[in-house]
């Protein structure tokens, strides 16, 4: 950062708290006082050294100990800029200081609170971040806010999640889902559903997590580019259930869809795991193919099929291929840096070694949960037929961001 810059942004900063902290009655007489030629002669330089796009915010917080000061939503608006500026340029604690001195300066104004914590949470200060995540939301529930309070109930939600703190996750998650329908936002309230699920998932209550995931379905926009995701996402609960039979329904419905490369991997590894489980050698043998031709290009979910083609071949008898599919696995795994993954290939060499047999199939479903599921397949089958994520018209929506930001 240019020097002229950081020493002017020292002291807006400075002077922006000082403002927030002065009573409105005393502000006429300790701020609105003429600006010294020095003073005036380093913000020229400060603009000059600055971004041509940041200078309206700078000139905007330059006001602030002037006769024409701004009020309390341009202040925060333009600190919120300048957060944005300098933690999209890795100057991570100008940006906290600034998200956090708008929130001051606009007190009342959930959304300054909420930027205040989305920053905080970027940066890695949880603490502080759960704090102005928590006022956002008491201020977005008194003026009604809907917008605000679902994001910053899912910006609590995703902080509890990566501190490991799921119950309370799971809460916000459900919490930001239905302040999300109450406000017409339907695929936002489907993609928290799908959240929920795989927090439930971690939790190891398949159950719950089914639950949600057949709410997130419901609520998806036919041509979300998540909907055959959580598809599958069901799926492989099913497979966990040992219930193939049904899992292999849906990954049939979402097999033939025009999925990105890297989801046709993911989705292949599940059809070898449940062709597998079904003894279908045909078909483990097709998605096995899939998996080795499009694998090493599109590898973000290469582990995954690697240990579902293990498991698959597991439960064919073949123990020399899954020990083979499992070091992939693992050796994959590691460099990602996925832990349950690399578990998994463990726990399928472990299986081997002591020669284990694969888990048998559950039997299938039958009266009501069967019909339940039959309509669930009767309900997506024309949804994944015609699924084109590419004309849904809300693009920028697709995973989550829009004019907010993120969360």
């Amino acid at each position: 950062m240019p020097a002229e810059l950081a020493i002017e942004l020292a002291m807006l900063l400075r002077q922006i708290r000082l403002f927030s902290d002065t009573p409105p009655l005393h502000r006429s007489r300790l701020f609105r006082v003429p600006t010294p030629a020095h003073a005036g002669r380093r913000r020229v330089d400060a603009l000059r050294a600055s971004p041509a796009d940041l200078r309206p915010d700078l000139r905007t917080l330059m006001r602030v100990a002037t006769r024409r000061a701004p009020d309390h939503r341009e202040i925060a608006e333009a600190c919120r800029a300048v957060a944005t500026w300098a933690q999209g340029n890795g100057f991570a604690r100008t940006a906290v200081h600034f998200a956090e001195a708008g929130a001051a300066a606009a007190p009342r104004d959930p959304h300054a609170a909420f930027i205040a914590g989305r920053t905080n949470r970027a940066v890695g200060t949880a603490w502080r971040a759960e704090i102005y995540y928590l006022r956002a939301i008491r201020k977005a529930s008194r003026v009604r806010d809907l917008s605000t309070l679902t994001r910053a109930h899912l910006g609590l939600g995703n902080l509890f999640a990566h501190t490991g703190r799921l119950p309370q996750a799971t809460d916000h998650f459900a919490s930001a889902a239905t302040t999300a329908m109450d406000c017409g936002e339907e695929w936002l309230a489907a993609q928290t559903y799908h959240d929920i699920m795989g927090l439930y998932f971690e939790l190891d209550d398949l159950e719950t997590a089914l639950k949600f995931g057949q709410k997130a379905l419901a609520a998806y926009p036919i041509h979300n580019e998540r909907h055959p995701v959580a598809v599958h996402d069901i799926a492989v609960l099913l497979i966990l259930k040992n219930q193939f039979t049904e899992a292999m329904m849906l990954l049939d419905l979402i097999s033939p869809a025009p999925l990105p490369y890297e989801d046709q991997v993911l989705v292949a590894g599940s059809v070898s795991r449940a062709a597998g489980g079904l003894n279908q050698r045909d078909r483990y043998e097709a998605a096995q193919e899939l998996v080795l031709h499009l694998g090493p290009q599109h590898d973000h979910h290469l582990d995954k099929a690697y240990v579902n083609l293990g498991f698959g071949a597991h439960a064919l008898g073949d123990f020399e291929l899954a020990r083979d599919y499992a070091e992939r696995a693992l050796q994959v795994a590691v460099a990602k840096e996925h832990s349950y993954v690399v578990a998994l290939s463990h726990r399928l060499m472990e299986d081997i070694d002591n020669k284990r047999p694969a888990h048998v199939p559950a039997p299938p479903l039958s009266g009501e949960r069967a019909a339940e599921h039959q309509e669930l397949i009767a309900t997506l089958r024309p949804q994944m037929q015609g699924w084109r994520a590419q004309t849904w018209g809300r693009k920028e929506n697709q995973l989550g961001p829009d004019s907010l930001g993120p969360v």
